[in-house]
């Protein structure tokens, strides 16, 4: 008897569980089992083999909350004239900024595919977010351990770390410090980190110079930078 795997579906007679497990190394005589224990253990497993497994797909997200437009997938639906819990709390959270439906052409081809670039976007996504970001996130990282899948856990609190407007002597300039820079020559060190080597350089400078020009912080440290030359 092969046994691929084993999931539990109660947290109940794990001895009927090792006994199963233990068939394939015990002697005849010491597998024998009775017919109510092979009972049981059907009702409280269930064998499958992983390479029968098909994907399962959830359906497009077709489904609009009438509040806040957010998208959900049909078998989200709730009973309420599409009023979901999820997101506005049936219309109790009112943002304008959702309600107005104007978000950035740039940004809406990427994530619609309808950019020459999307495909590269979608792929780096995470390394352009920390290219463009204004801060480094801090946290002491404590997994849990022994078996499991991954599980990212912090000890203590979030925090974000910024820096001075330049950087330090012979080092390269990181988050903030890039937005004094022309968008051209902050591209140009972005692309120099190991981290965006995957991203694509045009739209990287395309991405910088959205930010510049749409995101008030950059706009802030714009304005310092040029204070301290006035100095």
């Amino acid at each position: 008897m092969k046994v691929t795997h084993c999931l539990l579906r109660r947290k109940t007679d794990r001895s009927l569980i090792r006994e199963l497990f233990l068939l394939k190394t015990t002697t005849k005589s010491s597998r024998q089992i009775s017919q109510r224990n092979i009972s049981n253990l059907t009702n409280h497993t269930l064998l499958i083999n992983e390479t029968n497994i098909q994907d399962h797909y959830c359906g497009p997200m077709t489904e609009e909350c009438i509040s806040c437009a957010a998208k959900h997938f049909k078998n989200e639906t709730p009973s309420e004239n599409n009023k979901f819990s999820v997101g506005c709390q049936k219309g109790k959270v009112n943002l304008d900024i959702l309600n107005t439906r104007q978000f950035p052409p740039t940004l809406q081809s990427l994530f619609q595919g309808t950019h020459p670039h999307s495909k590269n976007f979608m792929e780096n996504i995470r390394s352009f977010n920390s290219a463009l970001s204004f801060a480094s996130m801090g946290a002491q990282i404590n997994p849990p351990s022994g078996l499991g899948p991954y599980c990212f856990r912090i000890h203590g609190q979030i925090y974000h770390r910024t820096s001075t407007l330049h950087s330090q002597p012979n080092k390269p300039r990181k988050f903030s410090q890039l937005y004094i820079l022309d968008p051209d020559e902050a591209t140009e060190q972005r692309m120099l980190l190991t981290g965006n080597s995957g991203c694509n350089s045009e739209l990287m400078r395309t991405l910088s110079t959205f930010m510049v020009n749409n995101n008030s912080l950059a706009e802030a440290f714009r304005m310092l930078y040029e204070v301290e030359l006035e100095v």
